[in-house]
């Protein structure tokens, strides 16, 4: 952590413990006290949140709510420097790929039973933010892949991958990134997946090898356009150079500053035989520290819950175009009609169990789709790698996992 940044944590640390010196009236609201919020939002969306905390100070005008924003790419980390120094933030907006490093580390406390209303959330959303049998921040929004279309080149999505690939050409190509948090979305199409409720890998039935086979075969196609230069891609798409472009929430602002909104459609991933696509499904939530004071923890948990309650969760849908978390939400197609396509997509997003390791896992499946569409492997052969990798990093017992017939470290060599 830099100097300068520490000097001035500490300075806000001593204005947020500071008792204040007024008396304080008989009639004080129940809710008081200070706390302080991470984030990683920039621009229009970091001042909304401010509109939104200096909205909950004036219904608590007890309370102190100091923000601060941290560049995205620092605040897992800074977050973690700070709260193992007992200084950092009593809550911090962050994504659903940091439970399991936050919570071994002790870092965030887990939500109790009686501080949310679990049944406002879908189970894929639960899932995402539970580990070791707890729930471990407030969902706020979802953050899915989706299928992004121009309007001015196709009338409408395709629903199938049979459907897309009649549907693409060189002039109304398909554009994404073939790495495996971004394209595993087609794994379903072809099976239930890499994980069963009980958080078996299941791997040998999951539909990965038919997807890696789809891919490889598809990426022939002058309509398919796999690489992994994302900004490359969504400047071709918003060039009208490619008409189906695969992202998440977070490009729809740009594209739509930058195409237009009448021009822009949102629409789920083409699913097949097997069932609907199932991009992975990453939550922004609200995580509590548990470097905070007793009180400071009671308002870190009312805020949270403010921050996240139906009336909140539909405000930052109309003004930021966030795809809500809170199910209670209605996301009306007519009035929405780019946010509903993701909320559609959520529906059927896919979230691993929180036990994984999981930027590893995730550079495991990057390699396996790598060796297979640069033809280094075969799809049998990339899967089989993968699977043997998993069980050495998770350290799987036998019971834990079902891998293809015949996939021995020994049949790679052959």
């Amino acid at each position: 952590m830099s100097k300068p940044f520490l000097s001035l944590l500490l300075l806000l640390l001593i204005l947020i413990v500071a008792p204040g010196c007024q008396t304080v009236a008989p009639d004080t609201p129940r809710i008081s006290g200070r706390a302080l919020l991470w984030h990683g939002w920039t621009g229009d969306e970091a001042a909304f949140l401010d509109q939104m905390i200096d909205s909950f100070s004036e219904i608590n005008p007890q309370t102190r709510i100091v923000t601060i924003a941290v560049p995205a790419e620092e605040l897992l980390a800074q977050y973690e420097a700070s709260t193992a120094q007992g200084i950092g933030p009593d809550l911090v907006i962050g994504s659903s790929d940091w439970v399991r490093q936050l919570v071994e580390a002790g870092h965030i406390r887990p939500i109790e039973e009686d501080e949310i209303s679990r049944s406002d959330y879908r189970s894929n959303t639960l899932a995402a933010l539970s580990y070791r049998d707890e729930l471990w921040g407030y969902p706020m929004s979802l953050q899915p892949m989706a299928l992004y279309y121009n309007k001015s080149l196709v009338s409408k999505p395709p629903k199938t991958l049979e459907e897309l690939l009649l549907a693409v050409s060189e002039e109304k190509s398909i554009a994404f990134v073939p790495r495996f948090e971004d394209a595993h979305w087609g794994v379903e199409t072809f099976g239930p997946g890499l994980y069963d409720e009980n958080d078996h890998f299941t791997l040998a039935a999951s539909g990965l090898t038919d997807w890696l086979t789809w891919l490889n075969e598809a990426q022939t196609n002058t309509g398919v356009i796999l690489n992994r230069d994302r900004a490359a891609l969504q400047k071709l798409f918003i060039e009208g150079k490619i008409a189906f472009y695969v992202a998440n929430p977070t490009e729809l602002s740009p594209l739509v500053a930058a195409m237009g909104e009448d021009k822009l459609g949102v629409a789920p991933l083409p699913g097949g035989e097997d069932g609907p696509a199932g991009p992975l499904l990453p939550v922004d939530a609200i995580m509590l520290s548990t470097a905070s004071t007793p009180n400071q923890a009671d308002l870190a948990t009312t805020l949270a819950r403010y921050l996240t309650n139906p009336e909140q969760t539909r405000t930052l849908m109309r003004t930021l175009g966030r795809v809500p978390a809170n199910r209670q939400v209605t996301v009306d197609s007519r009035v929405h009609p780019l946010v509903a396509g993701f909320a559609q997509q959520a529906r059927s997003a896919v979230t691993l169990p929180n036990h994984l390791h999981r930027q590893q896992f995730y550079a495991l499946g990057d390699l396996a789709y790598g060796n297979v569409l640069s033809g280094v492997l075969t799809p049998d052969q990339g899967v089989c790698a993968f699977g043997l990798a998993v069980i050495e990093l998770q350290g799987y017992g036998p019971e834990a996992y079902d891998l293809p017939t015949g996939c021995t470290a020994e049949s790679l060599e052959e």
